[in-house]
């Protein structure tokens, strides 16, 4: 049977698991119940939340987590760049320094 909630595509790989997805679906079904029974926009609003809530928690992916995820390890392999390219540098003045004639 072909499950809609999830997708073989890699983007929409898990990564809400355990508890915070339990507490998503849980949040989100009481925030819809509270939207429909508030009514008006503040109604709507929680009804709206309330239903990322759920989809979330029903399919395990966040794409707020994923793209802070994303920033997080891009910031990472930058500073690992940066270190690098210090470290590159040292050397090369290390080297230049020792190469050049002392007057």
């Amino acid at each position: 049977m072909d499950n809609q909630w999830r997708t073989m595509d890699p983007a929409y790989e898990p990564n809400v698991h355990g508890w915070e997805r339990a507490g998503s679906i849980v949040s989100g079904l009481l925030m819809a119940r509270r939207g429909f029974r508030r009514g008006g926009l503040s109604g709507i609003w929680n009804v709206g939340v309330g239903a990322a809530l759920l989809l979330r928690g029903l399919t395990g992916h966040c794409y707020v987590k994923e793209v802070l995820h994303d920033r997080r390890e891009a910031l990472h392999h930058l500073r690992d760049d940066l270190e690098r390219l210090q470290r590159a540098v040292d050397k090369l003045v290390k080297e230049s320094a020792v190469k050049a004639p002392q007057a």
